[in-house]
């Protein structure tokens, strides 16, 4: 998957701190952050969130939402602009369904970073205009 923008700049960061082994370390069994325990990590600091009453800690303003929302969000950004539905497919992916599944062997290389670029762009943008 092409990186860019913020994504990358993190990547490069954890790149600089953990060049060996998983990339999101965890010192339980497997190694690595599973996703549970990110979901975890969004669930904890959210204002009616009841796990570990007596740790005091930051609480979210935004509740409601999961990881997979961000996935959402950002297949409907993509395609808001007219990102192809191959391409934003791609992007998340998924495989296309039936006979272009199995005949498409195409990467959208080329195509997933250029929308991607975009959709970064985007969010910079209104990062720039709404703070």
């Amino acid at each position: 998957m092409p990186l860019v923008g913020r994504a990358e700049q993190i990547i490069r960061r954890r790149l600089d701190v953990h060049s060996e082994g998983y990339f999101f370390h965890s010192y339980g069994k497997s190694g690595h952050r599973e996703k549970k325990s990110l979901q975890a990590g969004v669930y904890r600091p959210r204002p009616y969130s009841e796990t570990a009453p007596q740790r005091v800690r930051a609480r979210l303003k935004v509740t409601h939402w999961a990881l997979h929302d961000l996935r959402r969000t950002s297949r409907t950004s993509l395609a808001s602009p007219g990102c192809p539905r191959e391409v934003g497919e791609v992007i998340l992916g998924h495989m296309m369904p039936g006979v272009e599944g199995v005949y498409n062997r195409h990467s959208y290389d080329e195509e997933r970073r250029n929308w991607l670029q975009r959709l970064s762009e985007h969010l910079e943008e209104l990062v720039r205009t709404h703070g």
